[in-house]
């Protein structure tokens, strides 16, 4: 059931995924400087190239090896 005066979660989540797929298309990243953040975390697999995702996993385990600090916010485990 859709809401009154706006779109539905699925509507939202297509348009999303839409503007996503082209900003990768044309080389860009779903992410800005200020990084990816957690509303975008859920996309990071799917978008991210797996090498850089990786790196950053290796980062993290060296800087925070108790992943103590923001577990599971930025970097999926």
């Amino acid at each position: 059931k859709e809401e009154a005066g706006g779109p539905s979660p699925s509507q939202v989540e297509e348009v999303r995924r839409k503007i996503y797929d082209v900003a990768i298309s044309l080389g860009g990243v779903i992410t800005g400087e200020h990084g990816i953040g957690s509303t975008r975390i859920s996309y990071l697999e799917k978008y991210m190239q797996p090498e850089a995702l990786n790196l950053m996993r290796q980062i993290k385990r060296m800087l925070d090896p108790r992943n103590i600090l923001n577990p599971d916010k930025v970097i999926p485990s």
